[in-house]
């Protein structure tokens, strides 16, 4: 008798569509293009309210004919051009009131057996939204990653954290990072056009790292198949101008206790 093979849904929701976000899209896209795996149904989602600027284009994977465009639904309509992949763009900011709707499982498919956030975002009021879904993922029936990325001029870290709805097996950034919740500053939705471009840029070649190690991540995910569900949380710190990258294994013993 030939065994059973494991079929399992993804579903994927990226939030931001920067320089990190929008890198690591066309990774994806391109990992999505060539991938044959029969065993695995893999949705994509997107989400940013940010509009294609021209000083966009040096650092971000748009062209002169996106400006203007919303970043999200600019890149989902190359990745149909392009790839002939189907992306599902929301054109709006994170906020308290439409959390719910855009982090349900039921916001896409009817069920996953993993679901991964990502948050390619630069600021922190976004980050505590995701912290508190992360905490309290009501009607979670499945695992759940919640990657993310943070990074400076050169340096920064992605944390990687897990959870399952009956427990948290990897804390995610604010584990590391309390004082995120003392945080104050304005949500990206609550900020005006000078205050969103004024914010310091990172280099390029930090980005694009960021980018590399969560695509590195994912991948590995989603080629894992049924062992996907045993993939591991954690911290990579990263400095891309030192060429240097570490992953830390979440472990009680070294990061602390999770406090939920």
């Amino acid at each position: 008798m030939a065994a059973l093979r494991f079929y399992m849904k993804v579903d994927i929701l990226s939030v931001g569509c920067g320089g990190t976000g929008g890198c690591l899209f066309a990774r994806m896209m391109r990992f999505l293009y060539d991938y044959a795996e029969t065993d695995m149904e893999i949705t994509f989602r997107i989400m940013d309210g940010d509009h294609v600027e021209l000083k966009n284009l040096a650092r971000q994977p748009f062209s002169e004919e996106d400006l203007g465009k919303n970043k999200a639904v600019a890149l989902a309509a190359s990745a149909q051009e392009v790839f002939g992949i189907d992306v599902k763009a929301y054109p709006e900011y994170l906020t308290p009131d439409n959390m719910a709707r855009y982090l349900s499982p039921n916001s896409y498919s009817s069920s996953s057996d993993i679901r991964i956030i990502i948050g390619a975002v630069d600021n922190h009021a976004c980050r505590k939204l995701l912290h508190e879904y992360f905490l309290h993922p009501q009607y979670l029936h499945d695992t759940l990653f919640y990657i993310d990325s943070a990074n400076e001029f050169s340096c920064g870290e992605i944390v990687i954290g897990k959870r399952t709805y009956r427990d948290i097996e990897a804390p995610d950034r604010v584990h590391y990072y309390p004082d995120i919740m003392q945080d104050n500053g304005k949500a990206a939705y609550e900020m005006s056009c000078e205050e969103l471009n004024s914010s310091a840029p990172q280099h390029l070649a930090t980005n694009g790292l960021a980018a590399d190690l969560i695509f590195s991540y994912l991948s590995q995910l989603l080629m894992a198949g049924e062992q996907a569900l045993h993939a591991p949380g954690g911290i990579i710190y990263f400095d891309a101008l030192k060429l240097f990258s570490r992953f830390d294994v979440y472990e009680e013993a070294r990061h602390g206790k999770i406090i939920s």
